[in-house]
């Protein structure tokens, strides 16, 4: 567990240091507590705020997430009753060659959250929202944190972007300095 100030100018120099070099070569799962910059919590302790409240699962449907969404099915197990799964399809991968074929991934991944929502559900009483865009995946991902009050983001640490000597993605690395909200990172499973 590491806490993380909001995205402020000290919170930008103490996340390039100890936070940051915990989340970079974590193997285990790290939570970085977002420290509320909000006069009337200032007096809480991170154990006094709710972070369960409401839960965003991004994904992109990588091994990683794969990984990350088995401590969500834990977690919706142990009693977690709002959660939103996102798939942020990426513009600047699709947009200009491949528009004709947004429909068909729109569908096919329509479906596949609608399977992970239908696997939430199996483990556990939760209201599950889907969501899918289009977009940059970080920009959105921060417009969804606000838009619906995101207490706690659970995602992979690496998508499918993976490259072995970096151990944390560009959209998990922008959301844990740049969210609201707390974050709990899964780390991908190293062979």
């Amino acid at each position: 567990m590491a806490a993380a100030a909001e995205h402020t100018l000290i919170g930008g120099l103490l996340f390039g240091g100890v936070a940051n070099e915990v989340i970079h070569h974590a193997s285990k799962p790290v939570l970085l507590i977002r420290l509320s910059r909000h006069r009337e919590n200032l007096d809480k302790s991170p154990k006094d705020c709710d972070l369960t409240e409401h839960i965003l699962f991004p994904t992109d449907f990588s091994k990683n997430a794969e990984t990350a969404f088995g401590t969500l099915k834990e977690m919706v197990a142990t009693g977690i009753k709002k959660i939103t799964l996102v798939h942020i399809q990426d513009e600047s991968r699709i947009m200009p060659y491949l528009k004709d074929k947004l429909h068909n991934f729109n569908q096919m991944d329509t479906e596949r959250l609608g399977s992970m929502k239908k696997s939430l559900m199996e483990v556990g009483d939760a209201e599950v929202e889907i969501i899918l865009r289009l977009g940059s995946p970080t920009t959105e991902l921060l417009r969804i944190i606000e838009e619906k009050s995101i207490s706690l983001v659970v995602m992979g640490s690496q998508g499918r972007g993976y490259i072995r000597e970096l151990n944390l993605g560009s959209v998990a690395q922008n959301l844990s300095r740049h969210s609201k909200s707390s974050i709990l990172l899964i780390p991908a499973v190293r062979e």
